[in-house]
């Protein structure tokens, strides 16, 4: 019965131990990646001066709504389609957030493109607001040019907005972690 109850406090005390061990590599393993962790930017030399270097590239895949400008009539339907080009890279997933003024104009729908044409979120339409996230077909990531989404706009009232992709978009490529968006550009619209 003495040696029973030496089992019981052993086993908790071991467990302990391994949690404590688990916690420690992982506390010293972080560490030790020193100035390899990406939090840290290593000074360059520039010149005569130190200056540093960013530790993720800028995004080179580019959104752009297309027409640049539109025009409608009060009651009317506009479509605007949003536009790829991957550049070099191999785009997977587009995680599209547009911007709109929800005085002037209303989405009514919005659709995949041919470019990425799996729906990997549905649409959400709020006021001033559309939202959806598109993929690749799992065998066949898209390199190029080509429409990632459709949105088609009800105008509501005579005047001037835009429609805008929003900084909340990401995209996401093969071979690299983390948004690769890089510039964008928004669709100016005349309602009569």
């Amino acid at each position: 019965m003495h040696t029973s109850e030496h089992g019981k406090g052993f086993i908790p005390i071991l467990i302990l131990v391994i949690v404590a061990a688990v916690v420690a590599v992982l506390f010293l393993s972080k560490d030790n990646l020193g100035n390899n962790s990406p939090s840290y930017v290593p000074p360059v030399p520039v010149g005569n001066k130190t200056s540093p270097v960013p530790t993720q590239p800028k995004g080179v895949v580019n959104l752009m709504l297309d027409p640049a400008d539109a025009s409608a009539s009060v009651n009317q339907s506009l479509t605007v389609n949003v536009n790829i080009d991957t550049k070099t890279e191999t785009a997977t997933a587009v995680e599209l957030h547009l911007s709109y003024d929800p005085n002037y104009l209303d989405a009514v729908l919005v659709k995949e493109g041919t470019f990425l044409p799996v729906v990997l979120s549905p649409a959400k339409i709020m006021a001033g607001s559309a939202v959806i996230v598109v993929g690749s077909n799992p065998t066949s990531p898209q390199k190029g040019t080509g429409t990632v989404a459709a949105v088609t706009f009800k105008a509501k009232k005579a005047g001037m907005t835009k429609v805008m992709i929003d900084k909340t978009t990401q995209v996401a490529v093969i071979g690299k972690t983390g948004d690769v968006l890089g510039s964008t550009s928004g669709t100016s619209v005349t309602i009569k």
